[in-house]
């Protein structure tokens, strides 16, 4: 598909996905939601906006950490600004699971940095985020059974299927890090089938000369990583760190609505609902599914559904909206302003 047809194919899908969710509102009743948002504590909701915004910097801190161990002299603040110019592309472009990264690799690449070596970090970064997926999805199930908490069968269900996904991913994602002949071929099959579909536009040579050196870059990038543990386990760290400030966004905005919520159940609800915004459904940033899907496992657990409503609108206000617009000033801050230069980047992520 074009560039140009994307924002045209994007806000009709946006504005399902909205109207999906304002149905489902209809069903839990409008005024008990209001009364919600009527309890609201300002300065609690402000360190959930705090706990947003830390989320941002630590995420950001683990891609700069990896780029500074291979020799990627980024700047702290143009890494940031990839960022949010990252979480833009994904809340644009229907295919959240890749387009914030191929983003990134295109803004990198633009300022002449080594494609090979930019997406080695981006990799290791979404290893990371699945390891602590599968971790937190764990551990949470570990806990309720040991403690007998109430474990309602479908989100058992719900679980079982996103841990078994985020392994599936995280294995092929390993196993193409270490088999380099098996990523080789796959790459080269997928140039062919590119070469059939549009042969007029494809130079098959050039691309696969290409595709070669960012393997050779790549390969070799990951070796450098594994040579320095002591900058991994930093980087660990902060990925970990920004996972806790992700889950805290919730917490804070449910103790600002005034309801106690425990922190285990923040942790699966959240869980499942990254898995959810994954999946290819075509609607940016799966707004409305993910909604009706958090408010939903909330209320599986017990919470009253005018209080999940209230409290997952305000989380995805932070943690898509917020940074949606955040995205919008840093294009503006890297200089990134006209039409031609927006649709390349998000053309990239398409």
């Amino acid at each position: 598909m074009e560039r140009r047809r994307v924002l045209t194919r994007t806000l009709p899908l946006l504005l399902l996905g909205i109207f999906i969710f304002i149905l489902y509102l209809f069903f839990i009743d409008f005024s008990k939601i209001a009364e919600v948002f009527r309890q609201i504590d300002p300065y609690i909701f402000a360190a959930s906006i705090l706990a947003s915004i830390l989320d941002v910097m630590f995420f950001t801190l683990t891609w700069h950490i990896l780029l500074r161990t291979l020799s990627v002299k980024a700047k702290f603040s143009k890494s940031i600004a990839y960022v949010l110019i990252g979480n833009l592309v994904d809340i644009i472009v229907p295919a959240e699971s890749m387009s914030a990264e191929v983003s990134k690799i295109y803004l990198m690449k633009r300022d002449g940095e080594d494609v090979g070596k930019v997406t080695a970090t981006l990799v290791m970064q979404r290893v990371y985020g699945m390891m602590l997926h599968a971790v937190t999805l764990v551990v949470a199930c570990i806990y309720m059974i040991a403690t007998n908490y109430p474990l309602p069968s479908l989100v058992v269900y719900f679980v079982s299927v996103t841990i078994g996904l985020t392994m599936l991913f995280l294995s092929l994602i390993v196993l193409a890090c270490l088999k380099k002949d098996l990523a080789c071929k796959f790459l080269k099959a997928a140039l062919g089938v590119a070469e059939r579909l549009v042969p007029s536009r494809f130079n098959i040579e050039r691309w696969s000369k290409s595709v070669e050196h960012v393997l050779s870059t790549f390969y070799s990038s990951l070796s450098n990583l594994a040579k320095k543990p002591s900058r991994m386990l930093i980087s660990i760290l902060s990925s970990t760190t920004s996972w806790i400030f992700c889950l805290l966004v919730s917490q804070t905005v449910f103790i600002s609505l005034g309801y106690s919520m425990p922190f285990i159940i923040v942790a699966v609800v959240y869980s499942i609902s990254i898995i959810v915004q994954y999946m290819p459904a075509g609607i940016p940033s799966e707004a409305g599914i993910t909604e009706v899907v958090m408010s939903s496992l909330y209320g599986m657990f017990g919470v009253p559904l005018s209080v999940g409503a209230a409290a997952t609108i305000l989380v995805r206000l932070l943690t898509v909206w917020m940074r949606c617009i955040l995205g919008l000033v840093a294009l503006y801050w890297r200089g990134i302003t006209t039409k031609k230069q927006i649709k390349e980047i998000i053309g990239e992520g398409d």
